[in-house]
C-alpha cells in the first residue's frame, strides 16, 4: 500500500532530522527490498513490512498464494533483527512462524481469518499495536504510522519518537475498537446479516437474549455461537455489547443528543453504564469521542 510505505520512510527520514538537531549522529539507513531478489535479512537491525492494502479474505488467501508474498515470508524467517508490520502484512509474519506463542494484532476486519488461521498466535485485536519480543505489529494499514513511531521509540528513544509524532500531528490511538464495523464482519453469512439487523432494532431493550437472537435466526443457540465466532471474533452476548458500543459512538460522532439520551436508546437504563463501558472498552469518554470526531453535527 503505497501510503504506508511512504508512512515507513517518512517516519525514518523525520526522526534522522530530529536526532541531528538534538545534536547526535542519523540513526536509519534505509534500504528497500525487492522480494523478487534473492537475499537474506539477517544483517538488517529491522524488516519493516508495510501493510499491503488487503481489504477481504479472498484477497488474503490470493496474496499469501501469491509468488511475491512467499519470497517475502522466506525474507521474513531469515531477519535476526525487529520485525514490524501493520495491516495485512501481519499475516506474512505469522506465516514465517515469527508470531506463533506470541501477542499480536492485525486489522480488525482481517481478525477473524487471522485468529482461524494462525491459532498459536494470542491475538489482540483491539489493540492499534502490539510490541511482542522481537515483533512489532498493528492494526489497518494507518496503524504503520503507530507502529512506526514505536519503533523509532525502541530504536532511538523516546525523546525522538515524541518529537516525530508532533511534527506528524501524530497522536497516541491504543484501541481498534472505535473503528470496527460489525456490519462488515457479519456481511458474508445472511444469516448473521439477519441476526444484526434484528439486534440494532431491538438495542433500545436492555435484555436481548442470546437464546432470543438464535430464535429469530432459526438456529441452534450453540450454532450461532460457533457461526459469529468464526464470522467477527466475538461470542453473541459480546457482539450486542459491541453493537450498543457501536450505535453509541455513532449517535456521539454525528449528533447532538446528550449521553443520558444516548444511553437510552441503546439499551442502557443508566448514562453511567454507558460512560463505564466505554471508558472501560474503547478506552475513551463520551466528551472525548464526541471531540475527536471530524463530523461532529
Amino acid at each position: 500500500m503505497a501510503a504506508s510505505l511512504a508512512v515507513t520512510t517518512d517516519v525514518l527520514d523525520i526522526a534522522n532530522r530530529v536526532s541531528v538537531q538534538f545534536g547526535r549522529p542519523t540513526l536509519f539507513s534505509v534500504e528497500r527490498l525487492d522480494a523478487s531478489v534473492a537475499r537474506t535479512a539477517g544483517s538488517l537491525a529491522c524488516l519493516i513490512v508495510p501493510g499491503l492494502g488487503v481489504v477481504s479474505r479472498s484477497e488474503m488467501e490470493a496474496e499469501l498464494a501469491s509468488d511475491g508474498s512467499k519470497r517475502a515470508i522466506d525474507l521474513i524467517r531469515t531477519a535476526d533483527g525487529v520485525v514490524a508490520s501493520s495491516c495485512a502484512s501481519t499475516f506474512l509474519v505469522a506465516e514465517s512462524g515469527r508470531l506463533d506463542g506470541r501477542r499480536a494484532t492485525t486489522s480488525w476486519f482481517l481478525a477473524p481469518t487471522f485468529a482461524q488461521r494462525y491459532p498459536a498466535v494470542r491475538l489482540a485485536v483491539d489493540e492499534v499495536v502490539v510490541e511482542d519480543g522481537s515483533v512489532i505489529t498493528g492494526g489497518a494499514a494507518m496503524a504503520q504510522m503507530d507502529v512506526m513511531l514505536r519503533l523509532v521509540t525502541r530504536l532511538a528513544g523516546a525523546d525522538i519518537a515524541r518529537t516525530c509524532a508532533r511534527y506528524l500531528l501524530a497522536d497516541e490511538r491504543s484501541s481498534q475498537a472505535t473503528y470496527v464495523m460489525l456490519g462488515s464482519l457479519t456481511a458474508s453469512d445472511a444469516t448473521l446479516v439477519k441476526a444484526e439487523q434484528w439486534v440494532r432494532q431491538n438495542l433500545v431493550r436492555g435484555d436481548i437474549a442470546v437464546d432470543e437472537i438464535a430464535e429469530i435466526c432459526g438456529l441452534h443457540t450453540k450454532t450461532l455461537y460457533r457461526r459469529m465466532v468464526a464470522a467477527t471474533g466475538l461470542a453473541p452476548s459480546r457482539f450486542v455489547q459491541r453493537l450498543r458500543l457501536e450505535v453509541a459512538t455513532d449517535l456521539l460522532r454525528d449528533t447532538q443528543l446528550n449521553v443520558d439520551q444516548i444511553a437510552i436508546r441503546v439499551g442502557y437504563a443508566e448514562a453511567s453504564t454507558l460512560r463505564r463501558i466505554l471508558r472501560r472498552e474503547l478506552g475513551l469518554s463520551a466528551s472525548e469521542i464526541r471531540m475527536r470526531s471530524r463530523f461532529a453535527a
